[in-house]
């Protein structure tokens, strides 16, 4: 059995391309655009790009996963004999199906299969997952087999993880560790060094969570550098500014109000 390459997704919603497909977005999507890339900041009357959100990943290759910076479902042109995530269309029952470099293949399992989360050499990973280096120079590990068009796979396991990275030149993607959902007023639980930001999900959706915080103050421009804690970064006429976030009047004095909202999550920030 043979699964012909999946096409690339259309446009919908906030996209893991650079930017978000619709009316109000800085920017629109290619033919080949991504679902919504991991971590971009709702805003105000758009969206703003987050500037390393996203990566794709090298199967069987612990050198270089540092990956391009469209974390979309390309349309490689590869075409699958079978499937890695439900391990199905292989002929033998006892082969499995793993992504190795390229299109996935029935291939013999081997007696040393390792899991989730261990050191592997190419193919050695148990049936639904992959081995993936991370470019940090440590050795690549097992990692759990996700679909880039539906973001299925990525459900159960012992962590929270969405389908935010791409195994480059396949069809498919890794599932990737959450950042903590965190609220956004008292900033917690995210450490210093960190904020509450929205954070784009696979689906489309945004929640809360703990991102890197940058040097960026109320009403800066955070086009090229993030907010820092307690800011969020909001697109307003076309121009992202660092806005303060807030739950009353009383927290925009002397001279604000707390009237501004973002798209997509429950956040409202000064307006001036």
């Amino acid at each position: 059995m043979v699964l012909e390459k999946r096409s690339a997704a259309l446009c919908r919603g906030p996209g893991v391309g650079l930017l978000v497909c619709s009316l109000l977005v800085l920017g629109g999507c290619s033919n080949d655009a991504a679902p919504p890339r991991a971590g971009d900041a709702a805003a105000g009357d758009g969206t703003v790009p987050d500037p390393d959100a996203g990566v794709s990943a090298d199967a069987g290759d612990p050198r270089d996963a540092s990956g391009d910076p469209d974390a979309g479902p390309a349309d490689t042109g590869i075409v699958d004999q079978c499937d890695p995530l439900l391990q199905s269309g292989c002929v033998d029952p006892s082969t499995k199906c793993i992504i190795e470099r390229g299109g996935a293949e029935c291939v013999t399992p081997n007696v040393d299969d390792v899991a989730i989360n261990e050191p592997c050499a190419g193919g050695q990973c148990q049936p639904g997952m992959v081995c993936i280096g991370d470019g940090s120079g440590l050795p690549p590990v097992c990692r759990q087999i996700c679909d880039r068009e539906s973001g299925a796979g990525c459900a159960g396991l012992p962590f929270e993880a969405d389908c935010l990275e791409r195994v480059r030149n396949t069809n498919w993607g890794v599932c990737s560790p959450l950042p903590p959902a965190c609220d956004v007023l008292t900033q917690e639980p995210c450490p210093i060094g960190e904020s509450c930001q929205p954070f784009l999900r696979f689906g489309g959706s945004f929640d809360l969570r703990c991102r890197p915080s940058g040097p960026g103050l109320e009403e800066d421009s955070c086009s090229t550098e993030r907010c820092e804690r307690g800011l969020v970064c909001i697109n307003i006429g076309g121009a992202p500014l660092c806005k303060k976030v807030c739950d009353d009047d009383p927290g925009c004095a002397p001279d604000g109000m707390c009237a501004g909202r973002v798209n997509g999550v429950a956040v409202k920030y000064c307006t001036r």
